[in-house]
Formats: C-alpha cells, sequence, structure tokens
C-alpha cells in the first residue's frame, strides 16, 4: 500500500510538471485573456434627467454623496454613509459631485439642496448637509 506522499509524487513527470499539460506563457496567458474582449469601451453615462429619474424611480432610497460610497470627500457624508450600513437600510448611493452642475440644478428643481450629501426617501428630500449629523433626527 502506497501513503498519500508517494501518490501524489508519482503522478509528477521528471522535470516537476504535471503529465499531459503542455507549455504555456505568460504571453499566452495574457492573449488567451484578451481574445474574449479586444476592444474595451468606456461605461457611458446617462444624462441628468434620466440619471435622476431612474434613481428615484428604481430606488426607495437614495444618498446623493459628496464623493463616492468609500472615498467620501467630508466627514458628514462618511459618518452618514457608516450609519446607514450600520442601521441595515438598503440604499442607492450616487456621487453627486463628480456630475455637471446641470444634474445639480435638476436636484434643486425637484426640491433639493445646493448642499451635498442629500438623503431622498420616495423621492422627496428628507435632509442635507449637516442636517445629517443629527441621524434620529432624519428618521
Amino acid at each position: 500500500m502506497m501513503g498519500p506522499a508517494l501518490v501524489l509524487t508519482s503522478m509528477r513527470t521528471a522535470t516537476g510538471g504535471t503529465k499531459g499539460a503542455p507549455p504555456i506563457s505568460i504571453d499566452d496567458l495574457y492573449g488567451l485573456c484578451f481574445l474574449a474582449e479586444p476592444s474595451i469601451r468606456p461605461p457611458v453615462e446617462r444624462q441628468p434627467r434620466p440619471m435622476f429619474d431612474t434613481d428615484i424611480g428604481l430606488n426607495e432610497v437614495v444618498i446623493y454623496l459628496n464623493g463616492g460610497l468609500h472615498s467620501c470627500k467630508d466627514k458628514v457624508s462618511e459618518d452618514f454613509v457608516l450609519h446607514m450600513f450600520e442601521s441595515s437600510v438598503i440604499f442607492f448611493p450616487r456621487d453627486a459631485s463628480n456630475k455637471p452642475q446641470e444634474f445639480r440644478d435638476i436636484l434643486k428643481s425637484e426640491g433639493g439642496t445646493e448642499e451635498l450629501p442629500q438623503l431622498w426617501v420616495q423621492g422627496k428630500l428628507v435632509g442635507s448637509g449637516s442636517e445629517l449629523k443629527d441621524f434620529d433626527r432624519v428618521w
């Protein structure tokens, strides 16, 4: 009876490779990877109005942040995002700081403000900016 170590070593060839496996270079591997996706297209961003309408239409709770979800540009946004995660609330985040001025104008025309972050629930602004520091008042 052979032990497990002997079985494993008997499966290898004299050069240390696996039996029957063809040699492959790094260049061949990269070539195989890029065969599936020969051209990479940048993502297409929607226009501001359809973007806002889709955000509000598909999501009950939307937060327009100053910075990304994991890279907030201010302490209020960061603290509020952490609070939302701890509360187990399902929400949709959108970085509004890198959107064109037209997007912020749409937020303002729909009842929002110039301040970020903004919390929208069921299509209505609930709080924005420093108001979001008081979590209990917002809810």
